[in-house]
C-alpha cells in the first residue's frame, strides 16, 4: 500500500464512511422524515405569506377607492369655483358630488338654479329635482368593493355653491336636509368584512 493510499485509508476510517451504522443522512443530506418537516414548515409559511399578501391587497383597494371618490369631490369643488369665475360654462348654482347606494356608485352632478327671487344664495337644502347628472361621471366601486350605508350619518350628497364656497352635506334618506353636525360618512366595504369610512365636512374637509 502506499502512503497515498494510506492516507486515504484513515481519511475514511476517521470520518466512517466505510460504516454501515452511519445514517443516509449523514452521506446523502435529508431523511424522509427532515424532509417531510421541511416541506411541512415550507408550506406552512407560504400559506401565512398568501394570507398576509391578500389583506394587504384588500387594504390597498380600499385605499386606492377612497382616494378616487376623494378627488372626485375635490374636482366637483373645484367645478363650482371654475364656473363662477365663467359663467359661460353653464347656468348652474354649483357642483356636487352623489352616492347612489341602490345602483352602487357614485356620481358628478351640477345643480341647477332654483325658481326664487335670490336664486343660487338662498339655497339652504338639497332639491334632488335640480340635480343633473354629468355624462360620463358616474363610477362604480372596484373589485369585492360595496358601498354600505350606515346610519344615521350615511352620506348621499355633497354640495359646492360658490363663491366661498357654501357646502351642504345631505344624508342619505333625508331628502337633501342639511346634515345637524355638518358631516357625511361614507363606508366602504371589503368582501371579507373590512371597513374603511371616509368622512366629508361641510367645511369641504375628507378624511378616511
Amino acid at each position: 500500500m502506499t502512503k497515498q493510499d494510506r492516507k486515504t485509508s484513515a481519511f475514511i476510517r476517521f470520518y466512517g464512511l466505510n460504516n454501515p451504522r452511519i445514517s443516509a443522512s449523514t452521506r446523502f443530506g435529508f431523511t424522509l422524515i427532515e424532509l417531510l418537516i421541511v416541506i411541512m414548515l415550507t408550506t406552512l409559511i407560504a400559506s401565512f405569506a398568501i394570507v398576509y399578501s391578500r389583506q394587504s391587497g384588500t387594504q390597498i383597494a380600499l385605499y386606492v377607492e377612497a382616494q378616487k371618490m376623494a378627488e372626485l369631490v375635490f374636482r366637483a369643488k373645484s367645478m363650482a369655483l371654475t364656473a363662477y369665475r365663467d359663467p359661460a360654462l353653464g347656468n348652474v348654482c354649483g357642483f356636487g358630488f352623489e352616492i347612489d347606494y341602490a345602483q352602487q356608485e357614485y356620481l358628478l352632478f351640477s345643480y341647477d338654479v332654483p325658481p326664487l327671487p335670490d336664486r343660487c344664495g338662498t339655497v339652504a337644502a338639497i332639491d334632488p329635482d335640480l340635480i343633473t347628472e354629468l355624462p360620463g361621471q358616474r363610477y362604480a366601486p372596484g373589485r369585492d368593493l360595496e358601498l354600505r350605508q350606515t346610519p344615521p350619518e350615511a352620506l348621499q350628497y355633497v354640495l359646492f355653491i360658490p363663491p366661498e364656497p357654501t357646502t351642504i352635506v345631505s344624508r342619505n334618506g333625508t331628502g337633501g336636509s342639511p346634515s345637524p353636525n355638518g358631516v357625511g360618512t361614507i363606508d366602504l366595504q371589503t368582501a371579507n368584512g373590512s371597513v374603511m369610512t371616509i368622512r366629508i365636512s361641510s367645511g369641504g374637509q375628507i378624511s378616511f
